[in-house]
């Protein structure tokens, strides 16, 4: 039977958002990005745990807020690297012999705190038991304009063909797509 878990990557320095502290540490409305993301997860039963890769360094996760009652299901490993790519990598690495072949990994940046547990039902409903996976497509409301770097823009796009891709990925255990 397929299993789901969370892979959360939260090694990130913040160094294109240019704030003092990493981006996924910082508060909206009062709560840290890194705590509403997990929150989300955790608000899914079909989820089995959650993993959060951060940096060795890190010194803010054990200091966050984390509602005890989800505490069970989350696991923090410190094999964060210099890349998304190599933190993923890594954080895939550190589930090996708590995934079988058939589970499936949602990965999902710590930053992208506007996920919802019914968006993450949603996405595991459609994917199913399917060997290749899917992602999430929200369907854009907004113009959607298209450039080439010469100038602000060249055409506009129909709203009703372009979706939005948002985390989380589905990811085969072994961090491939089947």
């Amino acid at each position: 039977m397929t299993r789901r878990f969370a892979l959360i990557p939260a090694a990130g320095v913040g160094s294109r958002a240019g704030t003092p502290i990493p981006k996924q540490y910082l508060p909206i409305a009062g709560v840290p990005m890194i705590v509403r993301t997990i929150a989300a997860f955790a608000a899914v039963p079909a989820i089995e745990s959650i993993t959060v890769v951060v940096a060795e360094d890190d010194e803010r996760f054990d200091a966050l807020a984390i509602d005890p009652s989800i505490l069970d299901r989350v696991r923090v490993v410190r094999v964060g690297g210099a890349t998304r790519d190599t933190t993923v990598s890594n954080g895939l690495s550190a589930l090996a012999g708590t995934v079988d072949a058939d589970d499936w990994i949602l990965v999902h940046d710590a930053a992208r705190c506007g996920i919802t547990p019914s968006l993450i039902e949603s996405l595991i409903e459609r994917i199913g038991d399917d060997e290749v996976g899917g992602l999430l497509a929200i369907p854009l409301d907004d113009t959607v304009k298209r450039g080439d770097g010469s100038v602000p823009s060249i055409a506009a796009t129909s709203t009703g063909t372009v979706s939005a891709a948002p985390t989380p990925t589905p990811t085969a255990s072994d961090g491939s797509a089947r």
